[in-house]
């Protein structure tokens, strides 16, 4: 009887269970819905064409607000002190007078060729002059390499902190700036005065150069009154270089296969086997290095 009793026990608690596992098999076989990626979205192409059209339009007005294009006998005068000058102009001839009201001046004074421009372009401190053709000049920041000889006149003030050149020719009664570079076939310059100088030319005269330092490369150098308070070097490859101390101060180096010429008051150190050294005194500075393959030297 109790046997009895205790088989049913089990036999309904197995059937309690069955359900359950009937349901859990049930569920397992149940998909689980996916959930539905969202399509991106798709702008219209008009509202692409809206910002181009407007950065363009943003780029345009700073062009002409920022530019001026300057035909031949047209000048640009500014009341803003612009520190730094930048001058690329490959075919025309640069000529720095005084600048008469303080500031900047620049002027395309003569021309060969009616289509020659100056594109003359501001930035923060800066001002920056380019020899350009053609009514796309505004347009373009590369310097111009067309035929055609142009004059330009630079009216500088004594606060500039910066000054580069590039062109033809350079000329001029005086130049003043922290930093000066200047390269051009023909340099012809009255005075130049800076911290550092650098320039680089074929036929380069100088009346009188005052830096802390100076590098002068040309065929043909003369420095006819100088003082350099640390150093100057000056090479050429096989021109004459002519060089005029104004104080007797610090000694020159000279490396030549050619004739060397000096002045009564330098002093030969004879100490030196490798290279020709010539004291004006017992100062160390300025160190003067004069280099040239087979040019001919010679120290007034």
């Amino acid at each position: 009887m109790d046997g009895g009793m205790q088989m049913e026990d089990a036999m309904s608690r197995k059937e309690r269970k069955r359900p359950k596992n009937r349901l859990k098999r049930r569920m397992g076989r149940v998909p689980v819905p996916k959930i539905k990626q969202r399509e991106p979205m798709r702008r219209p192409a008009y509202l692409y064409g809206g910002v181009v059209t407007v950065l363009i339009l943003l780029f345009l007005g700073m062009l002409f607000f920022s530019t001026t294009l300057l035909s031949r006998g047209e000048s640009y005068t500014t009341t803003d002190r612009y520190r730094t000058l930048g001058i690329d102009v490959p075919n025309g001839d640069v000529t720095f007078v005084r600048s008469t009201d303080g500031n900047v001046q620049v002027k395309l004074v003569d021309s060969a060729s009616s289509g020659k421009r100056l594109k003359v372009m501001s930035s923060g401190d800066g001002l920056t002059v380019t020899g350009r053709d053609g009514m796309t000049a505004r347009f373009g920041s590369r310097a111009s390499t067309e035929p055609g000889r142009y004059s330009v006149q630079i009216g500088l003030p004594s606060y500039m902190t910066k000054v580069n050149v590039t062109s033809e020719g350079v000329k001029g009664q005086g130049l003043y700036a922290k930093k000066v570079g200047i390269e051009a076939s023909r340099i012809d310059m009255g005075k130049l005065d800076g911290d550092t100088l650098d320039i680089r030319g074929d036929v380069v005269t100088i009346d009188r150069l005052d830096a802390v330092r100076a590098t002068v490369f040309g065929t043909k150098v003369e420095l006819t009154d100088f003082t350099a308070k640390i150093s100057l070097d000056v090479e050429t490859i096989d021109g004459p270089i002519v060089l005029e101390p104004t104080k007797s101060a610090g000694s020159v180096t000279v490396k030549t296969g050619g004739e060397v010429n000096t002045n009564s008051r330098y002093t030969k150190d004879t100490t030196e086997q490798e290279q020709l050294v010539y004291e004006l005194s017992k100062q160390e500075k300025p160190e003067i290095k004069v280099t040239s393959e087979v040019g001919e030297v010679t120290l007034k």
